[in-house]
């Protein structure tokens, strides 16, 4: 994916996915004066810890549903 084409697709109406968020994450950490290679690695870091942390509560709520329904 390249810059033009997610904006293009974001002025279309499409929906953002995991690879448009990198895309941003990346360029926003980049205006900060942070090289690519460093940025993509933060943005990866942070969307593996946002993934887990919801796949945590994902967990947690499950949980609680199940144990609420056995009462």
């Amino acid at each position: 994916m390249n810059l033009f084409k997610v904006i293009l697709d974001l002025l279309n109406g499409k929906k953002l996915n995991t690879g448009t968020i990198m895309i941003l994450a990346v360029i926003v950490l980049q205006h900060f004066g942070i090289e690519k290679t460093e940025a993509t690695t933060i943005a990866t870091n942070i969307m593996m810890g946002v993934g887990g942390a919801l796949a945590l509560w994902g967990y947690i709520h499950r949980w609680m549903k199940a144990r609420n329904a056995a009462k």
